[in-house]
């Protein structure tokens, strides 16, 4: 109990070094804001892909599990030796607006609406520029259900390039279709048809021929986080 007391300190010593609200940091590390506030308090040991996450965004691992070294590293320094703790600054981070009032559904669906309320997330400049993302391309939206389970956790977040808005080949895209946003894979059908694919096995592929049905590619998901 003792350690995880002092681990969930250095997880909220080390959030407000880096300039993240609980919120921010619990979605940039795929946990739940309620788990992550049990962390600080040290009513829960993180799991691995939380404490991945933190390294991620630049955290020293045996500072965060031993009170070891410096709170903060620089992740990639290549050949340079650095000889003090990492500050992160703004011009790591590019962000990401998050759309707070619009979730999608792996599941029977959620309602379309244009989601006035927005906040942001940052993510790291070089995993994006890796990843060919451009940040002014992406949003950040809730997910609900179970119908992309396991691909998809029910209540992950997801990071959404809304540049690719046209179905060129398979993959998970934010859909709009009669009316609904979805998180769905998308496959090619036989006659033109497109299949809607829960990876799901309980939920049947709906297939959709052009001019059918009113079907809407927002953008592909090209990222997700959620709960161990």
């Amino acid at each position: 109990m003792h350690d995880q007391i002092a681990i969930g300190s250095r997880m909220k010593a080390a959030r407000e070094a880096l300039g993240y609200t609980q919120s921010d940091i619990s979605t940039l590390c795929g946990s739940k804001l309620r788990s992550w506030q049990e962390y600080e308090k040290g009513g829960r040991s993180p799991g691995s892909q939380v404490i991945a996450g933190l390294v991620n965004i630049g955290v020293n691992a045996n500072w965060l599990l031993n009170g070891a070294g410096e709170m903060l590293v620089k992740p990639d320094h290549g050949a340079s030796e650095t000889t003090g703790p990492y500050v992160a600054t703004s011009d790591d981070y590019a962000y990401v607006q998050k759309l707070v009032d619009v979730h999608v559904s792996a599941g029977d669906g959620a309602t379309a609406t244009d989601g006035d309320g927005i906040e942001e997330l940052a993510f790291k400049r070089k995993w994006l520029a890796m990843e060919g993302l451009s940040a002014k391309n992406l949003r950040v939206v809730a997910c609900r259900g179970d119908s992309m389970a396991p691909t998809i956790p029910e209540d992950s977040t997801l990071l959404v390039d809304i540049s690719q808005n046209n179905f060129v080949r398979e993959g998970i895209y934010v859909i709009r279709l009669d009316g609904h946003l979805f998180a769905k894979r998308l496959q090619r059908g036989q006659g033109g048809a497109i299949l809607v694919i829960s990876d799901n096995t309980m939920y049947s592929p709906i297939p959709v021929l052009p001019g059918q049905k009113d079907l809407q590619i927002i953008g592909k998901v090209v990222w997700l986080g959620h709960t161990m």
